[in-house]
This record gives C-alpha cells, structure tokens and sequence, in this order.
C-alpha cells in the first residue's frame, strides 16, 4: 500500500545525519512520529558531531541522494517533503526550487567561507544555521550588523533556538523541526520583497 498501512501520511526528510541523534534526520524522525506520521528519509551527508561540535562532515554524491527520492517515491505516496542540510551546490538547488525564480541563492559551506562572502559582497538576504563544520553561525552577526553598514535582513534557521539577545538581532529565527518549506519560502519571500520592492530602482 502506497500510503504506507493505509493511513499514515509520509513525510520525505532530505537532510543530513548527526551522529549525536541531536539534530538532522534523527530528530526530524522523532519529531514526525511523535505527530504519528511515517518518515521516510534522503541522507544528503553523515557528520560525526556531538553537542559541542561537528568533527567530520562527508557528502553523499548528488546521483546518490536523486537515487534515494526515487527509490522512496516508486513505492510510498509523499504527502510532503521537508528539507535539512542540503550540504553541497548542487543539492542546495533543491531549495532554489522551492523559492522559485524569486531569488539568486548564494551558498556557503563553512563560516570561513561565509566571513569571505560577506567582505566582498552585500546581500539583500541572509539565511544563516547555526551549525556549521568549522563554528557557530552566530559568529557572523557583527559582520550583519556593522554600524554605518547596510542593514541585511538576517533569518536563522536552525536545528535549536537562539538566546532572546541573539533574536533580537535578526529578522526572524525558524527552527527546522518546526519549519515546513512553505513557511520557510514565505518567510524568505517576504524579506526579498521588503528589501527589493517592485519599485525599485
């Protein structure tokens, strides 16, 4: 039975694995079958992490995780899809989909990666986790938030909340056990909207 015995609506996880059970597909899992739905999964990377930090990070191969979405999709009905860490560009352009053609998404993978971007550029948006292989993506606000700067909309989302300090300093913080992709959309479309207005020169 293609609804999985009969009545259990299927979620579809595409997201990376921590081994510490904290975060990614693991507490996605749990989070689905607490709500009594079956969660079927698409592993985008395995991290060895614990609660402090992330020790090592490997990706699986795009043709790998396409592979995983088919297999799931022949033989379950996917009522819905919901999307972690999507690790590398080309998997990255799994939320570029979502969004649509309403923005140009930027990626980095590290926060060495992202101090360089936001040196050399500005950005209209900016989505930041928290987690990232080499530290937290907290450490990136002052560069967000530099006086006589431009002021970037700043959206975390995350695996955990933030302090109550640390909201207020962004625009909106989303939780990824929490988030649906269509709140996720919504809330990025509405920032690009207030930063880019029809309107605008």
């Amino acid at each position: 039975d293609r609804t999985h015995a009969g009545s259990v609506r299927t979620v579809l996880v595409v997201a990376g694995s921590d081994s510490s059970g904290g975060a990614g597909i693991q507490a996605d899992l749990k989070a689905l079958a607490s709500l009594g739905v079956h969660g079927a999964t698409a592993l985008t990377a395995i991290t060895a992490q614990n609660t402090q930090r992330v020790v090592a990070t490997d990706a699986l191969s795009v043709e790998t995780v396409r592979s995983q979405i088919r297999a799931v999709r022949e033989d379950l009905e996917v009522h819905a899809t919901k999307t972690g860490m999507l690790y590398s560009p080309d998997i990255v352009k799994v939320v570029a989909m979502i969004i649509g053609d309403d923005a140009k998404v930027v990626v980095a993978r590290t926060l060495g990666d992202a101090r360089t971007m936001l040196e050399r550029e500005v950005f209209d948006l900016v989505v930041l986790d928290l987690i990232l292989p080499d530290g937290s993506g907290e450490a990136l606000l002052p560069l967000l938030n530099r006086p006589g700067g431009p002021v970037v909309p700043v959206i975390i989302f995350s695996v955990k909340d933030v302090t109550r300090a640390t909201a207020e300093r962004v625009a909106a913080v989303l939780v990824k056990a929490r988030t649906t992709n269509e709140l996720l959309a919504d809330t990025i479309r509405s920032y690009i909207a207030a930063a880019c207005p029809p309107n605008a020169s």
